[in-house]
């Protein structure tokens, strides 16, 4: 998410939230309460804005107000959530440095308070290769909401076939790239800016991939079936493949025998369905 404040400067904005609630008599929430950045300001915004998702019936209580927090900074004190299409939080947009900024948003209402984790979020454990060559592999940076930076999209002739950054699912970071298409017809597919290669050295080009959690997203209720993702590299080949409701990585590589200077890269989902795609690198392993 791509966010600017009243002076025009460009500020990666990475929201993480968690809430409070209050009492005994507060039931669980019915499902986890997840964050988003509301929309990208390009002029002279004067503030942001945080969207809540989940819990619907922890969100539906009118005594809710929240704080959000920069460090030990608070950017808004007891605000109102506004409800209409969406719930929303209002903070301070001048207040933020230039830079990434990570938000806390905490929801309070009558009683006393415990905190409940908010997630779930991406695992810390793995790291962009030191020797990646693809720029923006994690899709953290995005020059408007839901566009990746560095990324080309195509999609078939005909309609329903999208992509968008899903600031909700992700293996690395905060951020992954959610690809659907609504039949073989229509697919979607992701080209990153050619990275230059050389003739005779091995390259290990890999991407994490997970389909959805509910059958009927994937496309078929037949776990055996399900989208397909075909990961391709000039020079190098192309490899098909079927995520799985976990996250896995999925690997082609190989050497590259002619002098073409450049490879393009593309990553396709080439099946009716959803998938979500995050950390896609390239490697030079001619070493290892």
């Amino acid at each position: 998410m791509l966010l600017t404040n009243p002076d025009v400067r460009m500020l990666p904005l990475l929201v993480v939230a968690a809430f409070l609630v209050a009492g005994a008599a507060w039931a669980s929430p019915d499902e986890p309460l997840r964050a988003m950045a509301g929309r990208s300001f390009y002029t002279s915004e004067k503030q942001g804005e945080i969207i809540l998702l989940g819990a619907e019936s922890l969100l539906a209580r009118t005594d809710l107000r929240a704080d959000v927090l920069l460090g030990e900074r608070l950017l808004a004190q007891r605000a109102p959530l506004a409800r209409g299409r969406r719930v929303t939080v209002a903070f301070d947009l001048a207040a933020l440095p230039e830079g990434d900024s990570e938000l806390v948003c905490v929801l309070s209402g009558e009683g006393e308070g415990s905190w409940i984790p908010v997630g779930p979020f991406a695992q810390e454990d793995l790291d962009i290769h030191p020797r990646n060559q693809i720029l923006n592999p994690s899709f953290e940076d995005n020059p408007s909401s839901g566009t990746p930076e560095g990324c080309y999209a195509s999609t078939g002739a005909g309609r329903g076939a999208t992509y968008f950054v899903d600031s909700r699912v992700a293996r690395h970071g905060r951020h992954s790239v959610r690809l659907t298409a609504p039949d073989a017809n229509n697919s979607v597919e992701l080209g990153t800016y050619a990275p230059e290669v050389t003739a005779g050295r091995t390259y290990r080009l890999s991407v994490w991939a997970k389909a959805p959690d509910i059958p009927s997203l994937a496309g078929t209720a037949d776990d055996d079936e399900g989208p397909a993702l075909k990961l391709s590299m000039q020079g190098l080949g192309e490899r098909v493949f079927k995520p799985t409701r976990e996250w896995q990585e999925y690997i082609l590589e190989g050497p590259i025998r002619d002098d073409i200077g450049r490879a393009e890269i593309g990553l396709a989902l080439q099946t009716a369905g959803t998938a979500w795609v995050d950390l896609l690198q390239l490697v030079d392993i001619s070493s290892e």
